[in-house]
């Protein structure tokens, strides 16, 4: 520039004892066009136009050297295993050493999957990828992992690289466990085993014939069950002191087997019992749900079946529907919000129950 320029006449002036205002006078001829007799002008002259041409051939020399190797960069095959190098290194200074240990462990295992291939051959699919991980690590570990793969493509260092792939990130969330309902087999083999406690068969049979989930069955109290109906409902009812939907007290019709099994094990039940589930001295007998759920779950995995202490609502679910063939009446038996719960809950076989006999009968 013309004030650069300027400095280095000045600097060049000082050193060799001339006048700042002669050198920035004769700074700006031509050497072909300046002519003096004053021979320290003269040399002044040469000097300054003969480092400006060592300057203009230094700047042509890396000029050149950053275009060949733009060349050179164009030709050569980048892989992923390169770019992360280069990443890692870039990164280095930008990032704490936690997470700079992270990033390295979470990209080795991304190349180990993938392989040193080049980027164009990379189709940014990640589906593959993130299942390899679904059933081995937690969810936030998992999304922290995928996190570790975005931050690398998208770096400054080596974004242009990944310029044209469409990245498939995914869902990080699990895959959902099974909800087949328990077959006819597998109740008998749950129920011999539960038979062992008193407390364990209750939680059948309320599980199975009333479809309510476990908290509910722990919160209910002997009081809570009308077996001989009210006023307002003459039908056997259970209050249900508390749902997820944070209803109280809401009257549910008992099934006549459940109502019968009941009024059997009342009339055993001693004075001080207080709890459906009682340990026979007026408290539950399971310190909380979460406890509840994870010993009924051990027992039906004892008795050599797959399911959950929520696996008795899957069924009673499927069972209703069979009888009844009325989605609407088991949402509302489930007390659900939404239809769609509902369907979440019934196999694919009995969804489809009866559609093509009833379709096969109506005229428009």
């Amino acid at each position: 520039s013309k004030t650069e320029f300027e400095l280095q006449i000045k600097k060049l002036a000082k050193s060799v004892s001339l006048p700042v205002d002669r050198a920035l006078q004769i700074g700006y001829e031509h050497p072909y066009a300046f002519v003096t007799e004053d021979v320290s002008s003269a040399l002044f002259h040469k000097q300054l136009w003969d480092s400006l041409h060592e300057q203009r051939e230094q700047q042509k020399d890396s000029l050149l050297a950053e275009i060949e190797a733009k060349k050179v960069e164009k030709n050569q095959v980048h892989t992923l295993g390169s770019l992360i190098n280069l990443f890692l290194e870039t990164v280095e200074g930008e990032v704490s050493h936690h997470w700079l240990r992270n990033l390295t462990y979470n990209l080795k295992h991304f190349l180990e999957f993938f392989g040193d291939i080049p980027v164009s051959d990379f189709s940014g699919d990640l589906t593959a990828y993130r299942n390899s991980f679904k059933k081995s690590v937690k969810r936030n570990t998992l999304i922290l992992r995928i996190a570790s793969i975005k931050s690398f493509t998208r770096h400054d260092s080596v974004r242009k690289h990944f310029v044209g792939v469409d990245f498939n990130w995914g869902n990080c969330s699990k895959e959902k466990s099974s909800k087949q309902p328990f077959s006819d087999q597998d109740l008998a083999k749950v129920l011999s085993h539960f038979s062992r406690n008193k407390n364990y068969v209750r939680f059948y049979m309320f599980a199975l014939y009333a479809g309510f989930r476990c908290e509910e069955i722990c919160n209910i109290e002997l009081k809570h069950l009308k077996l001989e109906g009210d006023d307002t409902k003459p039908e056997p009812f259970v209050l249900i002191p508390k749902q997820k939907n944070k209803k109280k007290n809401q009257k549910y019709t008992l099934l006549p087997q459940l109502v019968e099994f009941l009024k059997e094990d009342l009339s055993k039940r001693s004075s001080r019992e207080k709890y459906y589930l009682d340990n026979s001295f007026g408290r539950s007998q399971f310190s909380n749900p979460g406890n509840a759920s994870k010993q009924i779950a051990k027992l039906i995995k004892d008795a050599g079946c797959e399911g959950t202490a929520h696996t008795f609502r899957h069924t009673f679910a499927n069972k209703l529907l069979f009888k009844t063939r009325d989605v609407y009446l088991v949402s509302k038996a489930l007390r659900h919000s939404e239809l769609k719960v509902t369907e979440d809950y019934l196999s694919d076989e009995i969804q489809e129950l009866g559609i093509s006999e009833r379709l096969s009968k109506i005229t428009f």
